[in-house]
């Protein structure tokens, strides 16, 4: 569940720098070393994810596995995004 939050986040970093890019600031956007360590970090939690994830539906009943993992996943995704991008600035 913590990667699959870390996977989110990264996800959404990538998806911001994208939209950056195509928004018309290519050349400045990927001129960052930032924005290449988010698509690696992405493209490695998103394998780690899936690895971990088949190992413990192999080793234990879904019954629990699912609604850990989708927990963990929602709160620490949460948890995670809010720090990173400052999300809580806007909570009343």
């Amino acid at each position: 569940g913590s990667i699959a939050a870390i996977t989110q986040v990264t996800a959404k970093i990538t998806s911001e720098n994208l939209t950056q890019a195509v928004g018309g600031d290519a050349a400045k956007v990927f001129s960052h070393w930032v924005v290449y360590v988010a698509m690696f970090s992405l493209m490695a939690a998103a394998l780690s994810q899936l690895i971990l994830l088949n190992r413990a539906l192999s080793r234990y009943n879904a019954f629990v596995v699912v609604p850990v993992y989708n927990s963990f996943l929602i709160v620490l995704g949460s948890l995670y995004a809010a720090v990173l991008f400052r999300e809580y600035e806007r909570w009343p």
